[in-house]
């Protein structure tokens, strides 16, 4: 049921804080000390917009273990595969019932198939050993100011942050015009996303 190892995100750059906070109050006229409230709110907002933060981390499939919990904040699984490099097809949870159900004891290997529920992979067929499973994923920003999106996301996270301390301060012209920017900026990121192909069944398309 483990989770194992340290989320890597794609290069995250040198977007921080103190710098978004600098630009912020320069283009708003002011001198907040902090916007780590508005930074949080954007940075979260963004990462539920679109797949913009990839990551990857692997998970444990244990021995006679037929689940194992997802890795915190993940939004949906790229691609898994054993370290040994067997890519694993995704099923239903459908189609694993019904394969659990038709066994009269459920065979142990190396899994070949996952099925997932929420923030749970079901392996088909259950391990018979501990196997270290690969997963490359989408992911929710984690709660916390330290930015992970990639450097060329710059823009888009100032005029976020800019947006939010000028509508907690009733700015409205500086609002629609840094609100309109940010969400014009989320648009065209969004059209930019190379979609990755899903491991998936053929019956499943």
């Amino acid at each position: 049921m483990s989770v194992t190892g340290t989320p890597v995100t794609a290069a995250a750059g040198s977007i921080t804080a103190a710098a978004i906070l600098a630009i912020v109050n320069s283009w708003l006229e002011r001198s907040e000390t902090s916007i780590d409230d508005e930074l949080q709110e954007v940075l979260a907002d963004m990462s539920k917009r679109d797949n913009f933060i990839k990551a990857s981390t692997t998970i444990t499939a244990s021995d006679s273990t037929a689940s194992t919990d997802a890795p915190s904040l993940m939004k949906e699984p790229i691609a898994l595969y054993i370290s040994a490099g067997n890519f694993l097809t995704k099923i239903t949870y459908d189609e694993y019932m019904e394969f659990i159900e038709d066994q009269s004891s459920i065979p142990e290997s190396e899994p070949q198939e996952y099925a997932l529920v929420d923030t749970t992979f079901y392996w088909k067929d259950v391990p018979d050993t501990d196997y270290t499973v690969v997963i490359d994923y989408y992911k929710y920003h984690a709660d916390s100011t330290t930015v992970e999106f990639p450097v060329r996301f710059r823009s888009t996270i100032e005029y976020g942050v800019a947006a939010a301390v000028a509508s907690k301060y009733e700015m409205d012209k500086q609002y629609v015009k840094y609100n309109a920017l940010y969400e014009n900026e989320i648009y065209k990121h969004s059209l930019n996303i190379v979609r990755d192909p899903k491991m998936v069944k053929y019956n499943d398309i």
